[in-house]
């Protein structure tokens, strides 16, 4: 196999691996939110769409960065 090919591989397994670490928790803190105890329904998915944009937000600007760096 090719070297992207593995790499590719690799990068979709630890993508799918968060996400399911990341629906475990959305569900125990919606579980949580529906017992009335804090936090809050949108506080837990506005969280998540700033917490995914801070993280793209990041990769971005590093991958900019490297990319003006001299190899």
């Amino acid at each position: 196999m090719s070297l992207l090919f593995v790499q590719v591989l690799t990068v979709v397994a630890l993508f799918a691996g968060t996400n399911i670490d990341d629906m475990v928790i959305i569900s125990l803190l919606s579980a949580s939110a529906r017992a009335g105890r804090p936090p809050k329904h949108w506080q837990i998915w506005a969280g998540q769409y700033v917490g995914f944009g801070i993280l793209i937000g990041g990769a971005l600007a590093l991958g900019r960065g490297l990319a003006l760096a001299p190899e």
